[in-house]
């Protein structure tokens, strides 16, 4: 994410567009669903890199819940199946669903988010909330504030180099997503 356009985005659902946050870091702000492929970061040291993780910053702003998918079971992602990083005011939690829009099958606990307010703190910053997913070989291992949430056999060899961002019920902000090799 460049922080200025949505090149190398796609399929956009919705309406997304580059905007500043409340503290004046570049964001992407929308509703509906994009999708991204991973820019893995090459491998300084091939003997030593054994996967690529993904981390993102999300502002609910007015979206009742957020998600993440990654994993996807083939090369469309329209009615495959992939796995889900979910998040909204009141938990975050991982699991399945087939197509953007199907029934969400969890495999994970659920946090409880007590804490978690939507929208502005009371200074005016925003409220983001972390997720982050890695790859290391042939596991996903899902974060949510940096807790591990779980991890799940990457099972799925197609398109295990796209993000897909979706948004339920409201507009949300993602900030800097960020990609990173793992390196032993």
């Amino acid at each position: 994410f460049d922080g200025k356009t949505l090149i190398g985005f796609q399929s956009p659902d919705g309406l997304w567009l580059v905007s500043n946050d409340s503290e004046g870091g570049a964001v992407l702000t929308g509703e509906g669903s994009i999708a991204r492929p991973v820019p893995i970061p090459p491998n300084p040291n091939p003997g030593s890199g054994f996967g690529f993780g993904c981390r993102v910053g999300v502002d609910l702003l007015s979206a009742t819940q957020t998600e993440l998918h990654f994993g996807f079971a083939n090369a469309s992602l329209d009615d495959c199946e992939r796995y889900v990083l979910r998040y909204n005011l009141d938990t975050a939690s991982f699991g399945t669903r087939t197509g953007r829009d199907g029934e969400f099958h969890r495999l994970s606990h659920e946090v409880l988010l007590t804490d978690t307010a939507q929208g502005e703190s009371a200074d005016g910053t925003p409220n983001y909330a972390q997720l982050s997913v890695e790859l290391h070989n042939a596991q996903w291992f899902i974060f949510f504030n940096g807790d591990l949430l779980g991890n799940v056999k990457a099972s799925r060899e197609s398109n295990r180099g796209i993000l897909e961002f979706v948004t339920r019920g409201g507009t949300a902000i993602f900030e800097a997503p960020s990609v990173y090799r793992l390196v032993e």
